[in-house]
């Protein structure tokens, strides 16, 4: 890709998303699984476990990029063309692809296990925020199920787009509980 990644500005991006997480899961209480089909098929709670499984994998790969070390590494390929216009456009389209299946959400979601990856969210956030430094020389890829290979950096850029991208759902859900 032929697009600059801040990795800094991802990193903040992140952690803002990270924070309002927090703030709508500790504001909803009780509201927290309620759906609204006509905004969402997935409640507050699913979406937000969806995105914290997503999040912990994707951090995880950064990290594992930036030390060489994992058997997923590879270096050849490159992000597709959905990819491409995801992370140079700024922006996760809506309903435009499914879940993968190790991220998406069940029927019910069990709180304490929501809170728990909501926590190592957090934690993964700050095992990258120590390797900030190395994560644009990182030159392996790991292959994301919809996206193709990517470099630590575009990871890093699309874990902060995929945040945001849920982060508008979820508002638009509480707003239509309200």
């Amino acid at each position: 890709m032929a697009t600059e990644i801040d990795v800094t500005a991802q990193i903040d991006g992140l952690a803002a998303s990270l924070e309002t997480f927090a703030v709508l899961h500790s504001r909803l209480g009780e509201r927290l699984f309620e759906a609204v089909p006509s905004v969402s098929g997935w409640s507050c709670g699913q979406h937000l476990y969806h995105v914290a499984l997503a999040t912990g994998l994707a951090l995880d790969n950064v990290v594992r990029l930036v030390q060489g070390r994992s058997p997923m590494i590879v270096h050849e390929g490159g992000p597709n063309e959905l990819a491409v216009r995801v992370l140079t456009e700024g922006g996760y389209p809506r309903g435009e692809s499914e879940a993968p299946r190790m991220v998406r959400p069940g029927d019910e979601v069990d709180p304490a296990f929501l809170v728990d990856e909501m926590q190592l969210n957090r934690d993964g956030l700050t095992e990258v925020r120590k390797v900030a430094d190395r994560i644009p020389g990182a030159t392996g890829r790991i292959r994301h199920p919809q996206l193709g290979e990517l470099l630590a950096t575009e990871w890093l850029r699309f874990v902060n787009l995929h945040a945001s991208h849920h982060l508008a759902i979820l508002r638009d859900v509480e707003s239509a509980l309200a």
